[in-house]
């Protein structure tokens, strides 16, 4: 199982300092490489069944796409302030 990254998703990443942005990469890369990346996720209370991932002080909201068996990346920000975000996620079209 692979991780896509949504437009926001990029959008979202491409607004972290360089660093931060690599070691978000990084991570990514590594839960791929693990072949069951759904491990390192925690299932979310909503109707999009969407996953949260953490990495150091911010968390990265995957969406598991059923059909393709991908987990589509629709938001990354420090956990101060992505579940300010997380009910316009929840409204968004995955498709």
């Amino acid at each position: 199982m692979r991780f896509e990254f949504s437009a926001h998703g990029k959008k979202s990443l491409r607004k972290l300092d360089a660093q931060r942005a690599r070691r978000i990469l990084k991570k990514i890369a590594y839960w791929e490489s693990t072949g069951d990346p759904l491990q390192y996720g925690e299932k979310l209370e909503s109707p999009k069944k969407l996953l949260k991932y953490r990495v150091g002080d911010y968390r990265i909201i995957v969406w598991l796409h059923p059909e393709r068996q991908q987990l589509i990346i629709l938001e990354i920000d420090s956990r101060d302030h992505i579940y300010d975000t997380l009910i316009p996620i929840c409204n968004r079209n995955h498709t």
